[in-house]
């Protein structure tokens, strides 16, 4: 069996030179929110830095996209470099906060209770930081409270999903899933109202709402094996656990290891589907190219990164071709248990094993 080398969908986001340019400005703003952070009262203060400093190791120490998102989203919609200043701050707060919760709802936390008045306080802070400079403070608000009640929306959906084991509507639950990112929008739409004094539009939430969601499911797909572990079902998960089922029914989610999930995982072509919707979702942006066309670069770095995702699909794919034979060995020795084929040339079963690994290590890896 031939050795594959898998490369990269994406540089590691500090090394992306779109990216790299915007470096400097996400870090001077962090260190506002430290600043901030660190003039909380002590006990909560400490606790989001804290909990900043985790997510960040979390996500390798690098900067997380998350952090990045005013900046591209700005650029995306000609907001100036002023218009973005005056929403990077507050957004970073709010940001902070949407990881508070995240973290809270996904698993028990040692100071839980101070996680969640932080977060109260910050998503206080954030909400008056944005209407220092709004044109329209009614419309502001009402953005605030839709976004805010979509984003809920978003989380309840998720764990009715993990409470009832499945999903029922696989192509809603892809924006629903999404929507859980939906005070990205609250920042567009508060900075195109300082901008350019006007409301957002459908059009354009709809684009915000494909970016979210592609996002989310890379994120899923670097997080598998926590969710997995973690018990929780989104939209991947769920279709990996039906094809196992379906074709192995002595197994269901609670007894399948690593291996048979990441097996899965590539075998049913569940990722070839998410990284191809992941892409036609990113390929959204392109409409905005004409109506904004002094962009530095987030129209290129999102399709670029939709190409990217299609590219690696058609990789697998090949894959999946090329080593039928032994990937089929594969399966029946994971999910069957008995394969003589397989003690005919032991080296296959590690050798699969490895590559489909290898697979996974070469997705998107987002942070968010």
């Amino acid at each position: 069996m031939k050795t594959l080398i898998l490369s990269n969908i994406t540089e590691d986001y500090s090394k992306v030179s779109y990216l790299n340019t915007i470096r400097p400005k996400v870090l001077n703003v962090r260190r506002q929110f430290y600043d901030y952070a660190a003039n909380m009262k002590s006990e909560l203060g400490n606790s989001v830095i804290y909990h900043f400093n985790e997510r960040l190791k979390r996500a390798g120490d690098t900067l997380m996209l998350g952090e990045y998102a005013p900046f591209i989203l700005g650029d995306l919609f000609s907001i100036s470099e002023t218009g973005i200043s005056k929403i990077s701050f507050p957004w970073l707060i709010l940001y902070e906060y949407c990881l508070l919760l995240d973290d809270l709802m996904d698993k028990e936390r040692e100071n839980w209770q101070l996680e969640m008045l932080s977060s109260q306080v910050l998503l206080d802070k954030a909400y008056k930081e944005y209407f220092v400079d709004a044109n329209d403070r009614y419309n502001i608000h009402n953005y605030f409270e839709r976004y805010r009640n979509e984003s809920i929306e978003g989380i309840v959906s998720e764990l009715n999903w993990s409470k009832n084991n499945k999903i029922e509507n696989i192509d809603a639950a892809i924006i629903i899933q999404g929507r859980k990112a939906a005070l990205v929008k609250f920042c567009v739409a508060s900075m195109i109202n300082v901008e350019h004094n006007r409301n957002i539009t459908k059009e354009e939430e709809k684009i915000l709402d494909n970016i979210c969601a592609a996002i989310q499911l890379l994120d899923d797909l670097t997080d598998i094996s926590e969710d997995h572990t973690e018990c929780r079902i989104n939209i991947m998960l769920s279709t990996i656990y039906k094809w196992i089922e379906n074709k192995y029914p002595y197994y269901n989610k609670t007894n399948i290891n690593y291996d048979q999930l990441i097996a899965g995982l590539i075998i049913s072509q569940s990722m070839n589907t998410t990284l191809e919707i992941s892409a036609n979702q990113l390929r959204s942006v392109k409409i905005l190219e004409k109506r904004f066309r002094d962009n530095d670069g987030s129209i290129e770095y999102f399709m670029q990164l939709a190409e990217n995702c299609l590219q690696k699909s058609k990789q697998v794919d090949n894959i999946l071709k090329e080593e039928s034979k032994n990937i089929l060995l594969y399966e029946k020795y994971l999910f069957q248990k008995e394969c003589n084929d397989l003690n005919e040339e032991s080296n296959v079963k590690e050798n699969v094993k490895n590559l489909f690994r290898d697979i996974l290590a070469c997705t998107p890896k987002t942070s968010n």
